[in-house]
């Protein structure tokens, strides 16, 4: 039966090879043909347009005439660029003749389906000396009621040492520090897969801090 079972898995893997390339076979016709339907048609598509744009700027002439318009290269949500985008920020700056300046909170990189990377912006980051960062910790938005909360809640889970794409949770501080009375409790609701039932209540409707 163990060899029944082996020759089981190994069928089960071929025939997945199999879709795999079957598929990829697919993918890579459709592509040609959507390529060449925006050739025929003369447009070109978001992706496309960051892939000619990095073209574009590799030759010397075109590059001059962009850095020639521009003394500081601004992007805001840093945290969502994939590395052609930032090929294109580098082009940009390149020769040190336009300054780059970025602003992004990596905790809310989200566009990852979108080819978005994270590590653009550690790496980025990193490379920066001290003198050259500023971190803003300090909120103007919540309040100092939700603050805390927020901080005990995610300061556990979100920590950079566990894989390459994940960021370490710095604390928010609240500008304001003057607590509202009114505003002392905060109510979580949450559910799970049992039933409703009034005695459990107290352990599985509302938590309040």
């Amino acid at each position: 039966s163990l060899q029944k079972s082996i020759n089981e898995e190994d069928l089960l893997l071929k025939n997945r090879i199999s879709i795999g390339l079957a598929l990829n076979e697919i993918l890579s016709e459709v592509y040609k043909r959507y390529t060449n339907a925006n050739l025929k048609e003369n447009r070109i598509d978001n992706d496309t347009s960051i892939d000619l744009t990095v073209q574009l700027l590799q030759n010397d002439k075109v590059r001059e005439i962009v850095q020639s318009d521009l003394s500081y290269l601004m992007i805001d949500e840093f945290q969502d660029t994939d590395d052609r985008q930032l090929e294109i920020a580098n082009q940009i700056r390149r020769d040190g003749k336009v300054k780059l300046f970025v602003v992004g909170d990596d905790k809310q990189g989200i566009y990852g389906f979108r080819n978005a990377d994270v590590r653009v912006f550690k790496n980025l980051r990193n490379e920066l000396q001290e003198e050259n960062q500023l971190n803003l910790t300090t909120s103007f938005r919540s309040k100092i009621e939700i603050n805390p909360f927020v901080n005990d809640l995610f300061t556990p889970y979100m920590k950079a040492e566990k894989s390459e794409y994940d960021v370490d949770y710095h604390k928010i501080v609240s500008a304001d520090t003057d607590p509202n009375p009114e505003e002392k409790r905060i109510n979580i609701f949450y559910s799970d897969l049992m039933k409703h039932n009034p005695e459990n209540d107290e352990k599985v409707g509302m938590d309040q801090q």
